[in-house]
Order: structure tokens, then C-alpha cells, then sequence
């Protein structure tokens, strides 16, 4: 990410629009597509996705992310926040997460095991 700020969206900043229909736009979005253009959002996503999966060839696409973040976030604002950051349209979407509740997990860990 600190690559990205430094080197790649600058770069893509001076870039021209390939498209006439692509107009060149100021913004201060984080993830900008060609000639700063934020229309191509989903092809930087797309990129984004095939280096992830360079990485890590398990990833086929971006649920194991979003279920490690919704979470996090459920346990950082409420419910409604939540919901709102995940881009989910009902809050019942939000039950359709696992809830990883590790600490709950470590706390019977340390009471049952032999050795806790």
C-alpha cells in the first residue's frame, strides 16, 4: 500500500485518458483508474485481485477478505456502521458473515487445556 501511494498513484495521476469519453477529473480518492479517471474502479479491483492472487493462489476471490474485515468492523462500530462500510443493502446480509470470535475461543482454550 505504502508502494502505491509513493509510486503508482502519482504515476497514474499524470497519465492521459485513453478514452475521449474518459474525462480527466480531480479527486482524492485513495484507488484511481487511467488518466485519473474513477470509472475504471472495477479493472484497478481486477488487477488488484490478480496480484492477490499471485500471492496467494488459494484466493479466488474477494469473500475471505471481506469476511475477515466485517467482523472487525462489527466489533469496532455497530451494526448499522457495519453494514453501511460492507455495502450491504439489508442488515440481515450482515448474519451471513462468520463471526470469528477469537477471543471467546482463547478464553475456553486457557480454561480447558491441560497445559492453560
Amino acid at each position: 500500500m505504502y508502494g502505491y501511494m509513493l509510486q503508482v498513484r502519482p504515476e497514474t495521476l499524470k497519465m492521459e485518458p485513453e478514452l475521449k469519453s474518459q474525462i480527466r477529473q480531480e479527486t482524492d480518492q485513495l484507488f484511481i483508474g487511467e488518466g485519473s479517471n474513477c470509472y475504471s474502479f472495477s479493472n484497478l479491483m481486477t488487477l488488484l485481485m490478480v496480484k492477490f492472487r499471485k500471492i496467494n493462489p488459494g484466493i479466488q476471490n474477494d469473500n475471505p477478505i471481506r469476511a475477515s474485515v466485517i467482523p472487525k468492523w462489527v466489533k469496532m462500530y455497530h451494526l448499522r456502521k457495519a453494514q453501511y462500510l460492507a455495502g450491504h443493502r439489508y442488515i440481515s446480509s450482515m448474519e451471513s458473515h462468520p463471526k470469528n470470535d477469537m477471543e471467546g475461543l482463547k478464553e475456553v482454550v486457557d480454561k480447558f487445556h491441560p497445559l492453560g
